[in-house]
C-alpha cells in the first residue's frame, strides 16, 4: 500500500514541528568556545559614559574594582530576546558589589526609548539599561547584536562574546575574573 502524497506532507509537518519544538528553545543561542585574553594581552576598555532610561549616567570607571558586563541588544532582536533570561538570572545571582551588567539597546526611532522603556518593565530587567547617542554609537562601531563585552577588574576587555551566550559562559568566565587579583 503506497502512502497517499498527502499522509507524506502531514509526518513531514509533525517531523519538523516536533524538530523545532525540541531544539526551538535554543535557536540563537550557542556555547562560546574559547577563552579569557590572557591578563597580559588585554587592552583598556574606552571611557564610556552611557545615558540610562531613568536619566542617570553610568560609566566605566564608576565601576573600577567590579567585574563588568556591557551587553548591546535591541529589543527587535530574536537572538538577544533569546539570551536575555540567561542575563536577567546572572544580574539576579551576582554580588553588586562585585559584578556590574549594563544593557545597551540598540533600537531606533520616534518611539524607541518608549519601546526599549516597556521591553524593560515586561521583561523585568533588573540591571541598568541605556540608549546609546549618537557618539556613543559611533565609538563602539558596528555591531552584530547581541555583542557582550566582559571586562576585568582593571577595566580591561577580559573577553567578547559574539551573538547570543548561554548564562553559564557568562558565570564561568566571571567566576574566574573574580578569582583574579
Amino acid at each position: 500500500m503506497k502512502p497517499s502524497s498527502r499522509s507524506k506532507s502531514f509526518w513531514m509537518i509533525l517531523f519538523l514541528a516536533a524538530a523545532v519544538a525540541i531544539g526551538g528553545g535554543r535557536m540563537w543561542r550557542t556555547k562560546q568556545p574559547g577563552a579569557l585574553v590572557p591578563i597580559g594581552e588585554r587592552r583598556e576598555q574606552a571611557p564610556l559614559a552611557i545615558h540610562l532610561l531613568n536619566g542617570a549616567t553610568w560609566r566605566v570607571a564608576d565601576h573600577r574594582g567590579q567585574i563588568i558586563l556591557i551587553n548591546y541588544w535591541a529589543t527587535w532582536c530574536g537572538p538577544c530576546r533569546e539570551e536575555l533570561p540567561g542575563l536577567v538570572r546572572l544580574a539576579q545571582e551576582s554580588d553588586p558589589h562585585e559584578v556590574a551588567i549594563v544593557g545597551v539597546a540598540f533600537d531606533s526611532g520616534a518611539n524607541a526609548q518608549n519601546d526599549v522603556r516597556s521591553f524593560v518593565q515586561r521583561f523585568r530587567i533588573p540591571y541598568p539599561t541605556a540608549l546609546p547617542d549618537a557618539a556613543m554609537r559611533e565609538q563602539v562601531g558596528d555591531l552584530a547584536l547581541p555583542t557582550t563585552i566582559l571586562l576585568d577588574k582593571h577595566g580591561r576587555v577580559a573577553r567578547k562574546y559574539n551573538g547570543a551566550t548561554e548564562r553559564d559562559d557568562f558565570a564561568t568566565d566571571i567566576a574566574t575574573l573574580l578569582r583574579e587579583n
